[in-house]
């Protein structure tokens, strides 16, 4: 049983939503404390599944059917993990800078410093995350691969 594709819809929509807020915050330059437990919570929660989504689908590419796919897919499929790796890079730095790096620096437990570089990383984040899902439904959709 492949177990990846069910697992990568939680991560997509927290990352995303975790990060737009962020982009939006630090774009606006509005603090508000009501929206760090919701970034905090849907990143979090987010990277947990991020995670597990990576680690299974290293597994499942061994397993998933192929008979069935078309010529060409292998290249798509490095891309999507290379992709879904650089995720689990991008967001491991901005979340280890948020909670431990930032929050050290803090006083104020309510108050997040805001930089370029979370910026920056929250939209390679967005970049990455949509190019992975995008690249994910190719594999599939287009060269039917874990179609049997």
């Amino acid at each position: 049983m492949v177990i990846h594709p069910l697992l990568t819809h939680f991560p997509i929509a927290l990352l995303l939503a975790g990060s737009l807020t962020l982009v939006w915050q630090t774009v606006t330059h509005k603090e508000n404390s009501a929206i760090v437990p919701f970034v905090d919570g849907a990143l979090g929660l987010g990277y947990a599944g991020l995670l597990m989504t990576v680690a299974t689908g290293l597994f499942d590419m061994q397993n998933s059917p192929k008979t069935n796919a078309k010529e060409g897919w292998l290249l798509f499929a490095v891309l999507h993990i290379i992709a879904g790796v650089s995720l689990v890079l991008v967001y491991g730095i901005m979340l280890f800078r948020r909670f431990v790096s930032l929050a050290a620096d803090s006083k104020d437990e309510e108050i997040r410093k805001v930089d370029q570089l979370a910026l920056v990383l929250n939209i390679v984040g967005i970049i990455l995350l949509v190019a992975v899902g995008w690249l994910g439904g190719h594999i599939v959709y287009e060269y039917r691969v874990g179609i049997g």
